[in-house]
């Protein structure tokens, strides 16, 4: 088994470690190898796939991505859904809708016979509160 991340092929990687003397100077203390975070996870079942739930190892950076990464919808359920959302959008719209036209219209046609016309006068201004002063 390598130690290798089955989804981006990740490995291992020798890094150069050094030690500080003082300001600028440093001793070399030789090679040492890093190996990435690989831990075991179960992929998710995707249609069409010969083996859904596959054991794998992968780097944490990996594991991280496909957990913000959907399930790809075929173009199928895409439109199902597509039109499901139509449907809702349309039942919404006619529940609004439904009001009895006729009954609206005889409340107007009522509402004008009734209504009584009256004169408009036109409209007095209103009295200022402030007293005015005089000249002593």
């Amino acid at each position: 088994m390598s130690r290798r991340c089955a989804l981006c092929g990740k490995k291992s990687m020798v890094a150069v470690m050094r030690k500080k003397l003082r300001a600028t100077k440093y001793n070399p203390t030789g090679k040492k190898r890093k190996y990435p975070n690989l831990q075991w996870v179960v992929l998710p079942a995707h249609p069409g796939d010969k083996d859904p739930g596959k054991r794998v190892k992968a780097c944490a950076q990996c594991i991280k991505t496909l957990n913000k990464v959907r399930t790809k919808k075929t173009r199928s359920q895409r439109l199902k859904k597509r039109l499901e959302l139509e449907q809702a959008r349309k039942e919404k719209q006619n529940q609004k809708n439904t009001k009895p036209v006729k009954a609206v219209k005889a409340k107007v046609k009522e509402a004008k016979k009734t209504k009584d016309v009256k004169a408009k006068k036109p409209k007095e201004k209103p009295k200022s509160k402030t007293k005015k002063r005089g000249v002593v």
